[in-house]
């Protein structure tokens, strides 16, 4: 059976239901280019204001998702066919032309932009908390425990590209999961990583020269402090048997800021 996702709430009376807000699932631009290139697409395609990366819910529950205390996620079956789009995009390079059955697959020829069933899931920062299905006409009220199991399948017109991106942030690591929610997650995961592999920067995803020499500085720069941060671990922890020991999270923290940029750049 599939609802509509605006009669999910967490508030289990009807008179308080919270007014429609519009989520957005994949909301880092500067992560854009990498994924068009594994996605199929050309530079340009992603779209943050797009229909296929929203969503209208309650407010209470765009607060949850944006929390990531619950996330959506599309079935088994379209997730086997997102890896398999991407190993291929993978396998294959920018300059052979797709008609010949070599190049880039579009992922939104192997999987239309049309409605998906999706699962609502609890995330990595939930809080056990109660959610309700309320019937607008009737004022029927079913209340639904964590994990959320036998909370009914959602139809909407998202994109499962799109809500994946946001999943990938919100599902709790394989070491946290459930044993059930093991495999699941760990697709889920390795799709994440696959996206963010390097792509050949060449035709039309080619940067222009002043971001490339942006870039190739960050990279120097991060090398240069992490060459800085091993030589400074290994004189504080004297050797490999007490690693781990000797950077606290306020260190941690400390090194991080001097690899970090002023400002994001979004290539």
């Amino acid at each position: 059976m599939s609802l509509p996702i605006t009669s999910l709430t967490s508030s289990s009376k009807a008179e308080k239901l919270r007014p429609l807000e519009e989520i957005f699932f994949f909301k880092r631009r500067g992560q854009f280019r990498t994924r068009e290139y594994w996605w199929g697409l050309e530079p340009g395609e992603i779209d943050i204001d797009s229909p296929l990366n929203t969503a209208s819910v309650r407010s209470d529950i765009a607060r949850l998702l944006s929390k990531r205390e619950l996330t959506l996620v599309p079935s088994t079956d379209v997730i086997d066919t997102m890896l398999e789009l991407t190993l291929y995009n993978h396998k294959h390079k920018l300059s052979q032309a797709a008609s010949d059955g070599s190049g880039r697959r579009r992922c939104v020829e192997v999987l239309p932009a049309q409605p998906y069933t999706y699962k609502l899931r609890p995330g990595i920062l939930n809080k056990k908390t109660p959610l309700f299905i309320i019937d607008s006409n009737s004022g029927t009220v079913q209340r639904f425990e964590y994990p959320y199991t036998n909370l009914p399948l959602f139809t909407l017109g998202c994109y499962p590209f799109y809500t994946l991106m946001h999943s990938c942030f919100a599902l709790p690591r394989e070491f946290q999961s459930e044993p059930q929610d093991i495999p699941l997650h760990s697709s889920i995961f390795h799709l994440a990583m696959r996206w963010r592999s390097t792509y050949p920067q060449t035709g039309i995803f080619s940067l222009p020269p002043d971001i490339a020499a942006m870039k190739a500085e960050g990279v120097a720069s991060v090398n240069a402090a992490f060459g800085h941060f091993k030589s400074d671990y290994k004189s504080d922890s004297g050797s490999s048997s007490v690693k781990g020991l000797a950077y606290t999270p306020g260190r941690n923290v400390e090194w991080l800021q001097t690899v970090q940029p002023e400002t994001p750049v979004s290539v």
